[in-house]
């Protein structure tokens, strides 16, 4: 979450203001959708289970699938981001999870008060200290094509690195008085491996439960699993600094009373060891909260989390009560996780138009490729009815426009036609100043507010005539869908990408870049990435359908699954899990290398 001071980084010349702190509160580029349900909810009586975890489509942080199985001892199959060397999301026999961004603070910051003259010493109780050196060379290609080594110093205090960045943001100088530390308590081991390794075995959300609270080694994400009993489980039994309300009067700073009221970053005073982050009882190591301290949540019917705070994980019972660092309660929700919210309670109100009350796994599944589009469900309908009264907005004639949006189904699937034109003025109209909607957020209904739209706000009715003028100029029509303006180009072919922005409540989260001089949004770069979608009933071979949208060999053009599987989402497909011998000895593509003599192609291809 941040950048390492290193010899050649200039300094902030400015003290930043809550408003730069408060930019913290921001999404880049990560997040995730999970649902947990419980046998009260779904067909079979027992657990089922939908992971969408939004990643990027390239670089390290992709996820790679694999099973596991070492016979007798573990058998787990899911996905990995690279390098780990164990299951991150998946599911065993018994038991299917999945893991959200989680809005709890990994990390505070030390402000180091520094030695007059050498401002690579810096001061603990009255003593100085230098500051560890530890010097990186890493090989860089030049515009040449030629490499040559380049060599950073990097400088760290007991508290951790010294930085001048936090996710992303310049907030923190090094001059001759003084350098900031982030002290970032996930540093202290590799307890995150023990996790996996333990979570990869459990066969019960018992047994999850069991593992995150003896282990403590999930560094930054909520868990969300469901197991053949029928249980459903929220969790953030996670690595969060042991600073619950925040900073202490004796060991707080100018800087921290500007960042902690708005993003719940601490700045703490470096110079007292009494400052530094106590053991709690009951917690696995020091400066960490114990889980009696984490919100956790076990359901018969479903618990969920969409990258908010913990507090509706069911609005059935609500979590509150929790330290401030790991999440706000009783504030609005994001259009996302009111998207996921009203889909479960819809389906078991038996009012989403599928037969029954119940989710079966194809109703899981429709999570993904439904691609319903909840801030057009909420924003749009008002402003037709608007539109229909009012032709001319502007000088603009909307009526094409507005007939489009009528017709609009309010999904971002590849051939509903409208959904280009709805994106762009749900865009502007999420921009509008004060807000767009005409009802606002109620505690008491948290799900289905803030609502309405308030078209008396002049920012509104122009969001619509200003999306018709520039799609007039860029000659595209009013009724376009994103088979044609949403795609990946994988070897000279460009493959259609349903989908959307998840800040307007898309729970198929596409984020893609708008190329302006044509309206096409032609590279994805972040979204729906491994997705699952699992029915534990307890069989030998669970029913677990997934998809890697951006395919397993993702970098390699040359390889056959280099977009395999991305043609089979823009699809709406799916691959069958084999999860047990039998099943993958049925695979029609089965392949079978023996590793101590060679290899026995018994069918081609996998």
């Amino acid at each position: 979450p941040g950048g390492a001071r290193r010899d050649g980084d200039a300094a902030a010349t400015t003290t930043p203001s809550a408003a730069d702190f408060s930019k913290l509160n921001e999404t880049y580029g990560i997040g995730s959708n999970a649902v947990a349900l419980g046998g009260d909810a779904t067909s079979t009586g027992k657990g089922m289970l939908f992971g969408n975890p939004h990643f990027p489509w390239l670089g390290s942080e992709r996820f790679f699938e694999s099973q596991l199985t070492i016979p007798g001892k573990m058998n787990v199959s899911g996905a990995s981001l690279l390098g780990a060397p164990v299951i991150l999301i998946g599911h065993t026999r018994n038991l299917a999870w999945s893991h959200t961004v989680s809005t709890a603070r990994r990390f505070v910051i030390y402000e180091e008060t520094l030695k007059p003259g050498d401002p690579t010493s810096y001061q603990v109780d009255g003593k100085w200290k230098p500051m560890k050196q530890t010097k990186v060379s890493v090989q860089v290609k030049q515009p040449d094509n030629s490499i040559t080594t380049e060599t950073r110093t990097l400088y760290s205090t007991s508290h951790g690195a010294v930085t001048t960045m936090v996710q992303k943001q310049p907030l923190f100088g090094w001059n001759y008085s003084s350098a900031y530390a982030m002290r970032d308590p996930n540093s202290d081991g590799l307890r995150f491996i023990n996790h996996f390794f333990d979570a990869d075995r459990s066969q019960s959300v018992d047994d999850m439960v069991k593992t995150l609270k003896r282990d403590q080694g999930v560094p930054w994400v909520n868990t969300i699993a469901s197991d053949s009993k029928g249980n459903a489980l929220y969790a953030d039994v996670s690595v969060v600094p042991n600073l619950p309300d925040g900073p202490t009067p004796a060991c707080d700073t100018v800087l921290g009373q500007l960042a902690w009221p708005v993003s719940k970053v601490a700045v703490l005073d470096g110079s007292k060891s009494s400052c530094d982050l106590p053991k709690a009882p009951g917690a696995v190591a020091k400066g960490i909260l114990p889980p009696s301290k984490l919100p956790l949540l076990i359901r018969r019917d479903y618990a969920t989390n969409m990258n908010d705070s913990y507090w509706l994980a069911n609005p059935k019972q609500p979590l509150e009560g929790f330290p401030k660092i790991i999440g706000d309660e009783q504030t609005a929700r994001s259009l996302r996780t009111r998207n996921g919210l009203t889909q479960i309670e819809r389906r078991l109100n038996g009012t989403d138009g599928d037969p029954g009350n119940k989710f079966t796994l194809d109703r899981v599944q429709g999570f993904l490729t439904n691609n319903h589009h909840y801030g057009g469900e909420v924003l749009i309908p008002p402003l037709v009815t608007y539109c229909q009264a009012n032709p001319i907005i502007n000088a603009v004639d909307v009526s094409a426009a507005c007939a489009a949006l009528a017709g609009w189904n309010q999904t971002d699937g590849l051939d509903d036609p409208g959904a280009v034109l709805a994106r762009r003025v749900i865009g502007r109209l999420q921009a509008v100043t004060g807000g767009p909607y005409s009802v606002p957020f109620n505690v008491a209904d948290p799900v289905h507010t803030p609502s309405g739209l308030d078209t008396t706000n002049a920012g509104v009715p122009k969001a619509l005539s200003d999306t018709v003028t520039e799609f007039s100029g860029l000659a595209i029509p009013v009724t376009a869908t994103w088979r044609d303006y949403q795609y990946v180009n994988r070897n000279g072919i460009n493959i259609p990408v349903p989908g959307g922005p998840g800040g307007q409540g898309m729970f198929n989260v596409i984020t893609a870049a708008r190329d302006g001089a044509t309206g096409k949004y032609p590279t994805v770069s972040h979204g729906s990435s491994f997705v699952m979608a699992a029915s534990i009933t307890g069989a030998k071979c669970p029913d677990v359908k997934t998809i890697l949208t951006y395919s397993q060999a993702a970098t390699n053009a040359a390889s056959p699954h280099f977009d395999d599987q991305t043609k089979l989402f823009s699809n709406g497909g799916w691959v069958t899990d084999r999860f047990c011998p039998a099943a993958q000895k049925s695979s029609p593509d089965l392949k079978v290398t023996n590793l101590n003599g060679g290899s026995k192609a018994s069918r081609n291809g996998w």
